[in-house]
Order: C-alpha cells, then sequence, then structure tokens
C-alpha cells in the first residue's frame, strides 16, 4: 500500500482522487471488482509516483485476501486502518 507520506508526494490535485479511488476499491465486496479498480489506480500511479505504485502493488494480493474470503466485517476494519 501507498504510505501516507508517498501518497503526499503526489501531486496536490492527485492526492484525493487516490485516496478515494482507494477507499472504493476497498469497500467493494467482490474481489475481482476490487482487484481491478485497485490495478487501474495502479497504473494511473506509474505515471504519478512509481514508488507509490510498487508500494500497492507488492501489498494488492495480500490486502484483498479478505475479498476473496468474504469477511466484510474484516473488510471494514482493514479499509479503515490501510486508508
Amino acid at each position: 500500500m501507498p504510505t501516507a507520506q508517498e501518497a503526499q508526494r503526489l501531486p496536490k490535485q492527485h492526492q484525493a482522487t487516490v485516496w478515494r479511488q482507494m477507499s472504493a476499491a476497498y469497500a467493494m465486496r467482490d474481489y475481482e471488482d476490487a482487484r481491478c479498480a485497485l490495478e487501474r489506480l495502479l497504473r494511473e500511479l506509474m505515471h504519478l509516483n512509481p514508488s507509490a505504485a510498487r508500494s500497492l502493488e507488492e501489498g494488492m494480493e495480500e490486502t484483498l485476501t479478505i475479498h476473496r474470503l468474504g469477511l466484510p466485517e474484516l473488510q471494514l476494519v482493514v479499509q479503515r486502518w490501510i486508508i
């Protein structure tokens, strides 16, 4: 996941959008939908901040495990913790 410090290195005009996209992806109930949303964000981040993109890519599957397992209560906890 991109850290708060990496997110702050994004151009100001993109920071809020990136956080909204991440939040929306982690709020999705379906694994495949969430994965696709994060992959779209990953492609965007590669142009804005490659370090943040690599960080998202490294932790993406682990953080999506709760989607795959279908644990909505845990999903809410992790979403609040990560975002």
